[in-house]
């Protein structure tokens, strides 16, 4: 992946680095581990990147099929997010717009994320300005608002998400198995 943007580059997630970009990707999201995606998306080929300026790693963003959604040509922003302290520059819009491109050059349609509103409010600006589309989600954890983005990637009109179901409940599930394996490899080394 490329960006315009001076200093900003990346790195791929692989064999090599995945505990590095967890370990990274949990400073994010504390609550969360996204160790299974990266090897998941490693295997199959889909990429998730480690987001460096300069020399400092202080980002992640990716992207993933979800067969499970029966959607073709569609792909998912997966695991996006900056550390804290560099928010506020137009890093995190940078990276976003760098996925897009990413997303289009490998041919997809339709590019997808879900959020939420209530934990993630500043990234919903962002997407609300980005994005085509965005739709409340109602169907699982209404309480934290969550929201389904979309965007053309080939210039046609983008088909609404109309509340199907995104296996939310499933996700979390291998999210908290990935975090107890990834204490375990951590425990090892």
């Amino acid at each position: 992946m490329i960006s315009k943007m001076p200093n900003l580059n990346y790195k791929e997630i692989t064999e090599e680095n995945i505990l590095f970009a967890t370990h990274l990707e949990m400073q994010i999201f504390p609550s969360s581990c996204g160790y299974f995606s990266y090897l998941k998306a490693y295997e199959k080929g889909a990429p998730y990147f480690l987001a460096y300026l300069d020399n400092e790693a202080f980002g992640i963003t990716g992207l993933y099929e979800e067969e499970r959604l029966g959607e073709k040509g569609t792909v998912w922003l997966g695991w996006y997010g900056i550390l804290k302290n560099y928010r506020g520059r137009g890093l995190g819009k940078a990276i976003l717009l760098d996925t897009i491109k990413e997303a289009e050059n490998r041919k997809y349609e339709t590019l997808r994320l879900y959020t939420s509103e209530k934990l993630c409010p500043e990234a919903c600006i962002l997407y609300d300005k980005v994005m085509d589309l965005g739709e409340n989600y109602t169907v699982e954890e209404k309480d934290l608002k969550r929201k389904v983005y979309s965007k053309s990637l080939n210039g046609k009109p983008v088909k609404p998400w109309k509340n199907k179901f995104l296996y939310l409940e499933e996700n979390h599930k291998e999210e908290e198995q990935a975090n107890k394996f990834y204490i375990k490899l951590l425990n090892k080394n």
